[in-house]
């Protein structure tokens, strides 16, 4: 991978636009090191869903334990504002990274957000024929 990752997380941090636990998260889904990636991106997936869908109360805390690799990520909330530059991120990672392809996009399905679906379609025709897991992920 290229330094663009590197550049986005230092301007985001700069700007303060998120905070470091969120900064920490997605450098880590950058690592070069799949033990790394793979726990973060997974984190990320659970964090996004939890906002998406408002999964906070007492019955989901448990069944999220049970899943998050960093369980004390438990107690954190992404804020609105968060979303923005995670989605642009999950989607830097999508096509910059196929290493993590099919990771990304489960995160990326857990956004729920239509102003995505263009760049979701992109992103299908250009795993169509490289990858089918990322490209099943993307359809279903």
């Amino acid at each position: 991978m290229d330094g663009g990752h590197i550049y986005l997380r230092r301007s985001i941090l700069k700007n303060n636009y998120m905070d470091a636990i969120l900064a920490n998260i997605l450098q880590t889904a950058s690592s070069d090191l799949p033990d790394f990636y793979e726990k973060a991106l997974v984190d990320l997936r659970f964090l996004i869903e939890r906002h998406t869908q408002d999964r906070y109360d007492e019955d989901q805390i448990n069944n999220y334990l049970l899943l998050f690799y960093d369980r004390s990520l438990i107690s954190y909330r992404l804020q609105q504002d968060d979303l923005i530059y995670v989605k642009y991120f999950l989607f830097y990672m999508l096509f910059n990274a196929p290493d993590r392809a099919d990771l990304t996009a489960k995160c990326i399905k857990v956004l729920f957000d239509r102003s995505s679906l263009e760049a979701i379609y992109a992103g299908i025709r250009y795993y169509m024929r490289k990858d089918d897991p990322t490209t099943c992920v993307l359809i279903c």
